[in-house]
């Protein structure tokens, strides 16, 4: 003869509210985590940026992350016309800054990339930090077009001040 056997489940409903929660929050970490370690990109590369006029260090952007599919992506850069010219001209020496100092930054950021990651998204979760990634094809022109216009007005300042000192 078989025993039978009961088993009864509480807080099934609860279970899934947190599950449900959890689902949305764990990708909104996520992306805030990768936008931080972007942002931290950029400061260390714009630290290592080649100094003439000041504008190639002050286009320095990263864009909000993006969703596609069950990937997020950072885009950084640098919004100037000669930025790829000045990061590739490694024969160039430079009284301020360096060649490839955005894949430098990149590079050094490398080391520990994971864990850190791990351990921002773990605290976000816990604090309920988290950003909803844009859509696949968000205007990052406007990051551009902004870093573009920060980078204008650091190079007109520069030459103004060059030129009262003459």
């Amino acid at each position: 003869m078989a025993d039978n056997i009961r088993i009864e489940l509480t807080g099934t409903e609860e279970l899934n509210r947190e599950l449900k929660r959890l689902q949305r929050v764990y990708p909104e970490a996520a992306a805030a985590a990768l936008y931080a370690e972007g942002m931290a990109i950029m400061a260390l590369s714009q630290k290592k940026t080649p100094v003439d006029t000041g504008r190639l260090r002050a286009t320095g952007y990263v864009a909000p992350p993006v969703q596609t599919g069950q990937e997020h992506v950072v885009e950084m850069g640098y919004g100037t016309d000669y930025g790829l010219a000045v990061h590739e001209s490694t024969w160039i020496p430079h009284k301020v800054g360096e060649a490839k100092f955005l894949e430098n930054a990149v590079n050094e950021r490398k080391v520990g990339w994971a864990e850190r990651l791990a351990k921002r998204i773990k605290e976000n979760v816990e604090r309920g930090i988290g950003i909803v990634a844009l859509s696949p094809n968000p205007e990052i022109a406007s990051s551009r077009e902004e870093g573009e216009k920060r980078g204008k007005t650091a190079a007109r300042k520069t030459l103004k001040a060059r030129k009262e000192k003459k």
